[in-house]
């Protein structure tokens, strides 16, 4: 397996590590495997924050940093489509004891907090409607429809949201997490998209507003492991999966394939080499994992942290010297989602495909008031059972916590370990 290692010299250049593992010098390890990792007896412990309110006050004393460890960063896998990174991605967090942050899923748009599948009911709408079901299956079969912008913005904010539960997750508990795709690399498919002809350049220019008015409010990851797939093995992959949809599809050519992949080498790994951390893998036969994670203890994050390096690209979102401001970004993400939310709703008159005209809004409110449990908000439906006494507003932060019911089943979460199966995201 040859190993690409990127830091901050990526755009001038790289180096090719082919020795044996064991040769190479470690100058100090700060990410380690879960067996290895040790417990410090006097950090805090961690705060269930999909279940308490952290409060402003409480923000003020909050001690952030003694919840953090050797294993406390953020790590992104990117590669292309079919390259196997969610398997990846799942082993890797159990090896380092991170919460695995998932690929956003079209059902959760689709199905609602009592479990209902939305889409029967809203597929009666007009076909002309912006509000009718279109998810990536339908996008993989008629690619060219002018709902596909709106299907680009939705999974970069849903990409946005699990990489906000990841911060969350990790400034409240300490814990690392490892991230499939991140909304960094998103911008990636909405080009791929222009380049076929699938969205207009009107909205691919509305797609880059609105990540310019979101994408700074994160802290860029400390690791990006990209898994590098050539073409003719993807096209294999697909064939092989045979997935609904992907086979006979137009979208998945070659020749898109081919956009993806130089669009990820060429653009977005020198984009984010420039701050975090890389590893390159060949993956056209997959890898061992356990060879990674030694690979990745070989990394010495805190050489950025010295007082010399306080000023320099790499790793600078992490440059946070008091606590105060730890402080401070705890709270906006834990309890301040909604403000974060409002900033993807900026007004563009120059984009037919995103108008929804009030007739469309007139169906589409009919049709959404004929789905069991969407008559009042969630949580105030007398008719699914919910106990309505005492409540006065809907918590409104739970709909952009995304991964709270993946975190919450796995054994590594260390605020629930699994225990809470049926958590269903509300902190009433």
């Amino acid at each position: 397996m040859a190993l690409s290692s990127l830091s901050r010299g990526w755009a001038r250049s790289v180096t090719i590590l082919s020795l044996p593992a064991q040769t190479v010098t470690i100058q100090k390890a700060t990410i380690v495997s879960a067996k290895h990792l040790e417990k410090n007896p006097d950090a805090l412990p961690p705060f269930a924050w999909y279940k308490d309110v952290f409060s402003w006050p409480r923000s003020w004393v909050s001690n952030t940093t003694r919840r953090f460890n050797d294993n406390t960063r953020l790590i992104i896998v990117e590669g292309n489509v079919a390259s196997g990174i969610t398997e990846f991605s799942k082993e890797l967090a159990s090896e380092l004891g991170m919460v695995h942050i998932p690929y956003p899923d079209l059902d959760w748009e689709y199905t609602n907090h009592y479990g209902v599948d939305r889409r029967p009911y809203l597929n009666q709408l007009p076909e002309h409607n912006p509000m009718r079901p279109y998810d990536i299956s339908n996008f993989l079969q008629d690619p060219t429809h002018k709902n596909a912008i709106n299907l680009q913005l939705k999974l970069y904010r849903y990409k946005y949201f699990l990489y906000c539960d990841a911060l969350t997750h990790l400034l409240n508990t300490g814990q690392g997490a490892v991230i499939e795709r991140s909304p960094y690399s998103d911008w990636i498919f909405a080009e791929a998209m222009y380049k076929f002809g699938y969205i207009s350049k009107a909205a691919l220019s509305y797609y880059y507003d609105v990540k310019k008015n979101t994408i700074y409010d994160l802290l860029r990851p400390h690791l990006c492991i990209y898994l590098d797939t050539p073409v003719d093995v993807i096209q294999k992959k697909i064939k092989e999966r045979n997935n609904p949809g992907e086979a006979n599809s137009p979208v998945l050519s070659e020749e898109y394939l081919k956009f993806l992949e130089q669009s990820y080498k060429y653009g977005f790994l020198k984009e984010i080499g420039g701050h975090a951390e890389m590893l390159v893998y060949d993956w056209s036969e997959g890898g061992d994992t356990e060879i990674i994670v030694e690979d990745i203890e070989r990394i010495d994050f805190d050489k950025w942290f010295t007082p010399a390096d306080q000023y320099e690209p790499q790793l600078h979102d992490w440059k946070r010297m008091k606590e105060v401001e730890w402080g401070k970004l705890r709270y906006q993400f834990t309890s301040k989602r909604e403000d974060m939310d409002d900033n993807f709703v900026i007004p563009k008159f120059d984009c037919p495909e995103l108008f929804c005209l009030h007739y469309d809004a007139l169906d589409y409110e009919a049709a959404r008031d004929s789905i069991p449990g969407e008559l009042f908000a969630p949580g105030f439906n007398p008719s699914e059972g919910d106990n309505v006494w005492f409540k006065t507003r809907p918590d409104l932060i739970h709909y952009t916590m995304l991964a709270v019911p993946h975190i919450v089943k796995q054994p590594q979460n260390v605020i629930m370990g699994g225990e809470d199966q049926n958590y269903r995201g509300f902190r009433f």
